[in-house]
């Protein structure tokens, strides 16, 4: 990744779900119907490219707005690998402009990897050729639709049942000017049999 304009384009897509409820005091909201439709059918989109299916309409919605920023969460069922999951999913942005933001398993999180945090790019620790070159395909075959572009990358290890895979989105000196602003890291898991099952970025 060399273009800081090029970073929402990886890493979100964007999501037009028209005008939004109305918020609260504390600024909650409750997308209609009808937007919520167009939020799965984007959902059902990235899933389709990534290999795995949903199983539910969103559950336990929650959105906010502060400032004209808007976040989102939920969690679906999805079939991953034969197997009917559980799973977060996250939107945000402009409430007039909703981003797709991250999907994930919605699974408690070790001790150990609460401590270190799964993102720091010294996790590199898959060093079998065959199962980094699985994992680098299946993220490549994801990518195919979407054109996203790495600086740098990737650093891979596991977690459960899972590869993590891991691109950095800028250079250093990049991360540097975009601190706290955007993303500079994007992980995907990837499943035993090579689906996407989770896409999700940090600072």
């Amino acid at each position: 990744m060399t273009s800081r304009g090029a970073l929402f384009p990886v890493l979100s897509l964007l999501l037009t779900v028209g005008s939004l409820s109305a918020a609260t005091a504390d600024g909650r909201f409750k997308p209609s119907e009808a937007e919520q439709n167009a939020m799965l059918r984007k959902l059902d989109q990235v899933f389709g490219w990534a290999g795995v299916r949903r199983l539910s309409d969103l559950q336990h919605l929650s959105c906010s707005d502060s400032k004209n920023y808007a976040v989102c969460d939920a969690k679906v069922s999805l079939r991953v690998d034969g197997t009917a999951r559980s799973y977060n999913v996250e939107f945000d942005g402009n409430r007039r402009k909703l981003e797709f933001a991250a999907f994930y398993p919605d699974e408690p999180t070790p001790s150990d990897i609460k401590a270190r945090s799964f993102y720091t790019p010294d996790q590199d620790t898959v060093k079998d050729p065959k199962l980094r070159a699985f994992a680098i395909a299946a993220v490549a075959k994801f990518n195919r639709h979407l054109r996203w572009r790495w600086f740098s990358g990737p650093s891979i290890h596991r977690e459960g049942r899972n590869l993590l895979v891991t691109y950095h989105v800028f250079s250093d000196e990049e991360s540097k000017r975009v601190a706290y602003v955007q993303p500079t890291l994007v992980t995907f898991y990837v499943s035993p049999r090579g689906a996407i099952c989770g896409a999700v970025y940090s600072e």
